[in-house]
């Protein structure tokens, strides 16, 4: 399969159908384990509700009517008219369609489609052992690296040094102080108290698998 004979469709609005078509491909990927932290969704029911809530605002992407791969906001930020103007990106594709040209040809589409909703800010975070994201982010996303955040969040139960990257090079102090807010957030769940804090607060955060 080349970039030429790709035949995309995007949607915000996939079935249920294509969507678990989706995530049984992604949970059995054992590239998975550098590519989503402990808290993205464990179960798709988790991962229906997010989509449900506007949690996540999700793009599932087919070529020629085959699930292929999909991208999601999320940690998403809000204008006081709903409008989401800043958020953090995930993406996973299906390994039967890397190295064809989707995961560009997806995110160039998803995000003219997020741009049109109003985004203005976008971020990413990649552990720092998925060298395969780092080189989609900076190569094909055209994302702007701001630094290796130390123990960033936990994969497999081990706090985990990730790489933080921003779409726009004037964003940087930003992403970092997004970073900054996510690692505080993690330190009041792992505390002892945790059960005393209000969960609705807290947003995951998770990466790319592409």
């Amino acid at each position: 399969m080349t970039t030429a004979t790709l035949t995309l469709t995007v949607t915000d609005q996939p079935t249920s159908e294509a969507l678990q078509t989706w995530w049984d491909a992604r949970q059995a990927d054992p590239d998975c384990a550098l590519a989503f932290a402990d808290n993205a969704p464990q179960h798709f029911t988790e991962l229906c509700t997010r989509i449900a809530t506007g949690a996540y605002i999700l793009y599932l992407v087919c070529d020629a009517g085959e699930v292929a791969g999909a991208m999601w906001l999320h940690d998403i930020q809000h204008d006081p008219d709903g409008t989401p103007h800043t958020g953090w990106v995930g993406a996973y594709v299906i390994p039967a369609f890397r190295q064809t040209g989707l995961a560009a040809a997806m995110w160039h589409q998803v995000r003219a489609r997020l741009e049109a909703r109003g985004l203005r800010h976008c971020f990413a975070a990649v552990h720092k052992g998925n060298t395969r994201s780092q080189a989609y982010a900076t190569g094909h996303m055209g994302l702007h690296y701001v630094g290796c955040f130390a123990q960033f969040t936990r994969f497999g139960g081990v706090l985990t040094d990730c790489l933080i990257y921003t779409l726009h090079p004037e964003d940087a102090t930003d992403a970092w102080a997004a970073a900054h807010a996510r690692v505080q957030q993690q330190r009041l769940l792992d505390a002892p108290s945790a059960h005393a804090i209000d969960f609705r607060f807290f947003k995951p955060y998770f990466h790319m698998a592409i």
